[in-house]
């Protein structure tokens, strides 16, 4: 089910990039009655206009180019428009995440499996400032690993994981039954042992799956 989102009493802007037009006819399908929305044909085009546009997220869907685009695409667009949280739409499904998280997205659907109501659920919720991949992208992302250079023990491995899925330390704590500071405390260790700012939840969880740790 489609919800209205407003930002500060108005309808909250949307910009879907796509250099496909039958996927752009798909989102204003979506998007146009419940969004402000503004369609662009390429990450150039979105590049060129965001000095006087300015979207509250914006959705990068890439079906078909290399990884290397992909990436392309997200630094060009997040460079031009940091703070402005930035959703990849995109068929690669675990395998790249890491790699588009570093480069900026801050929320990650799968063309395979998300359906429209995730979604405007990870639409909304990277708004509200957390980092969130489709549930079952992230389900396939939390197989452990072991690596000879960095060891996480079960309980940070466990709020890394948590972290990567966007929840934060209060969700994270109910889920496992422990304090929230408990939570902070952890992440804190593994951000010490991946040698990455305790303040990027969405850096830790990336060089995470980066290693194979999660």
């Amino acid at each position: 089910m489609k919800k209205e989102v407003y930002m500060s009493g108005r309808k909250t802007r949307v910009a879907v990039v796509c250099n496909h037009e039958l996927i752009r006819v798909g989102a204003q399908a979506v998007f146009e009655n419940d969004y402000d929305l503004e369609v662009f044909n390429g990450a150039a085009s979105i590049v060129a206009t965001l000095r006087t546009y300015k979207p509250d997220v914006i959705l990068l869907c890439n079906v078909d180019n290399a990884r290397t685009t992909i990436v392309s695409d997200l630094t060009a667009i997040s460079g031009a428009a940091p703070g402005v949280p930035l959703v990849l739409l995109s068929f690669y499904g675990f395998s790249g995440v890491s790699e588009f998280i570093e480069a900026g997205a801050v929320g990650y659907a799968s063309t395979k499996h998300c359906t429209v109501d995730e979604l405007l659920d990870i639409i909304t919720r990277v708004m509200e400032g957390e980092t969130v991949i489709d549930g079952r992208t992230a389900s396939s992302m939390f197989v452990s690993k072991k690596t000879p250079h960095v060891t996480l023990t079960d309980r940070e491995t466990e709020v890394v994981a948590h972290v990567a899925k966007g929840l934060n330390n209060n969700q994270i704590a109910e889920l496992m039954f422990i304090s929230s500071s408990t939570v902070a405390s952890h992440l804190s260790r593994a951000c010490m042992k991946l040698e990455v700012s305790n303040g990027s939840r969405s850096h830790v969880a990336a060089v995470a799956v980066r290693i194979g740790l999660i």
